[in-house]
């Protein structure tokens, strides 16, 4: 009877469950199509755990990551740009960037005759949650329309109902490759549109969390970074 109530109490799932604190992580709606962004956010939870939480994913739409966080529907964005200045104060950034990336203008291969210079003259997409690339757009006079998700781009982008899709490099790319049609049908511009650095933001409350959430991202940004081969060579890993 001892040795069942031991074997019990060893594996009871009570016992078992996690004694970290759960976070919900605000995430593009079907972001596990896109490779890129499972490895960064492979990265987030990773980071989290060492800081004493577990990330419990919600997907969304319509809805801005950032508007997200600011209405309490999340506890933290893994994607901010800073370019959101409104309601700065409902909120806590961490001080350093993850990413050091840039945004990119993917176009269609049999487009000979495409040119980045000219980006006045064409109808453009980018995708919702980019505040700083529309910012960058806005200022350059572009037309463009609003894409759901990186997907939204390059399908719009593959029907010829817009001419080129502004995304930050990586989410562009595992787009691209999550989509068989388009593999050898868009190109990546090689001249970046914007740089873009990559926050993670939370809401005001773990702002006493916040020392120790920044010490686990810096204790995993100077780690083994060849598991996220993909986001690997824009990952901030000068964090200090």
């Amino acid at each position: 009877m001892k040795i069942i109530l031991g074997l019990f109490l060893l594996f009871s799932p009570v016992l078992a469950q996690s004694e970290n604190t759960p976070l919900t992580m605000g995430m593009p709606f079907r972001y596990s199509r896109n490779p890129a962004l499972n490895e960064y956010l492979s990265l987030m939870t990773a980071s989290l755990k060492d800081a004493g939480f577990d990330v419990v994913i919600k997907t969304f739409e319509t809805k801005r990551t950032y508007d997200l966080v600011i209405d309490g529907d999340v506890d933290a964005i893994p994607y901010d740009d800073l370019a959101s200045t409104e309601n700065r104060d409902k909120v806590v950034t961490m001080s350093f960037p993850i990413l050091k990336t840039y945004a990119r203008i993917f176009y269609r291969a049999d487009n000979k005759s495409f040119d980045p210079k000219n980006l006045k003259k064409l109808k453009g997409a980018l995708a919702r949650n980019n505040v700083l690339i529309d910012q960058e757009a806005k200022k350059k006079s572009l037309k463009f329309v609003t894409a759901n998700s990186p997907f939204h781009g390059i399908k719009l982008l593959l029907d010829h109902e817009v001419d080129y899709f502004l995304a930050i490099e990586e989410v562009g790319l595992g787009a691209i490759n999550s989509t068989p049609e388009a593999k050898s049908e868009i190109k990546m511009s090689e001249v970046p549109f914007a740089e873009v650095p990559i926050y993670v933001t939370l809401q005001k409350s773990f702002k006493k969390d916040l020392p120790k959430i920044e010490a686990a991202f810096k204790k995993n940004l100077q780690g083994n970074l060849t598991k996220y081969p993909l986001i690997q060579s824009h990952l901030n890993k000068e964090a200090k």
